[in-house]
């Protein structure tokens, strides 16, 4: 039991920084700034040449394939330095999450037309999929219950025991850059486990991080979810558990593996989630 908590201790101390210290702002390195500033220089001197961007997209792609003709160096240099703007700041995972870096390095005066130009061919020549935010994870408090049966010992055929528990929660999730679509979620709450004919009062811990989104095409369906816990009575009833989890909205499911720290043996829960709801 001592040797579990000293192992975790340190990996709730640098989880954060594991989720959160992955990726650099591109203003703050000077490498990545000067980069920035050059793209800017670079491709509003090319649309400079193009001229405004329309709301009719016929007619932006008339305006493109007469440059492609009339400038084709130039068109191909606006290809390249998008694709590489793409790489650079607006990829869903991009080598820098700083594309007001970029942005706030174009000449005020042209700025809105030079986005504009890039959003065209990055969306309509490179056919790139828009990413909208995150509607999952969103910072906050929040409450839920599960409801989850299985087996304890389920490996040892002479000790082997139904298990059943019913969990409430308190949440707290921390919020990501557009308040929703963070990472990190830890909870905790009582709980009523059933295991053989023998019931438990405790004390439930929960701890989560979001692997990705369930997307439709422009909003999130939920989210999937891996996440560990403790629940204890502080006396004689210890399980840790470890697990996948499929939230979606107020419902969702999970199936969790668990072990009990008194006599070593491993179990199982499928649990339902109800009532998952924002405080």
């Amino acid at each position: 039991m001592k040797l579990l908590k000293n192992s975790l201790i340190p990996l709730l101390i640098l989880l954060p920084a594991l989720i959160y210290g992955q990726t650099s702002k591109c203003c703050d390195i000077q490498a990545c700034k000067e980069k920035a500033d050059e793209f800017a220089v670079r491709i509003a001197g090319i649309v400079s040449f193009l001229g405004n961007c329309s709301d009719d997209q016929e007619a932006n792609e008339i305006t493109l394939s007469n440059f492609k003709t009339s400038h084709p160096d130039l068109y191909q240099q606006l290809i390249v330095t998008v694709k590489e703007l793409q790489t650079w700041f607006f990829a869903e995972q991009p080598k820098y999450r700083d594309p007001d870096c970029f942005s706030d390095a174009l000449p005020t005066i042209n700025k809105a037309n030079v986005m504009r130009w890039v959003n065209h061919v990055r969306f309509h020549i490179l056919k790139v999929k828009p990413v909208f935010p995150s509607t999952e994870f969103c910072g906050g408090w929040k409450k839920r219950f599960e409801l989850a049966q299985g087996a304890a010992a389920f490996l040892n055929k002479t000790k082997m025991a139904y298990l059943g528990s019913l969990r409430g929660y308190l949440m707290y999730t921390i919020p990501g850059k557009d308040k929703c679509g963070g990472r990190l979620r830890l909870g905790a709450g009582p709980g009523f486990f059933l295991r053989s004919s023998n019931s438990y009062i405790t004390l439930s811990s929960r701890i989560a991080v979001r692997l990705t989104d369930l997307r439709a095409e422009v909003f999130s369906l939920g989210n999937l979810n891996l996440f560990g816990g403790y629940n204890s009575n502080f006396d004689g009833f210890n399980y840790a558990e470890a697990g996948l989890e499929a939230e979606l909205g107020p419902f969702g499911f999970n199936l969790s593996g668990n072990y009990n720290i008194d006599n070593k043996k491993p179990g199982f829960l499928i649990g339902i989630i109800f009532g998952n709801k924002k405080l």
